[in-house]
């Protein structure tokens, strides 16, 4: 199976990162939104064409010493499955 993104595609996103690259402003925030918006194409079993979107957005704040701290949930299925059959992919990762 092989999936394709097609053109156009549109991608428009904004940072103010002040905040993280200076050392003198802790406690203040940078942030991101990011927003995408195209087309994709899949071929192989379950053959299908969609849109796609995806919205992404950040907060952050400097700190004194690098921390890390990691938690998440991912469930990624394909919900434009057209067919009675199970979906092509279903994929889900837990940290």
């Amino acid at each position: 199976m092989t999936d394709k993104g097609l053109l156009p595609a549109i991608a428009v996103g904004y940072r103010d990162e002040t905040a993280i690259k200076s050392t003198q402003k802790i406690g203040e925030l940078s942030w991101t939104i990011e927003g995408d918006l195209g087309y994709i194409e899949y071929s192989g079993g379950g053959t299908r064409k969609h849109n796609f979107y995806r919205l992404l957005g950040e907060i952050s704040t400097p700190a004194y010493h690098n921390v890390y701290l990691g938690l998440g949930y991912r469930r990624l299925l394909d919900d434009f499955d057209p067919g009675p059959h199970p979906p092509a992919w279903e994929h889900t990762t837990a940290l």
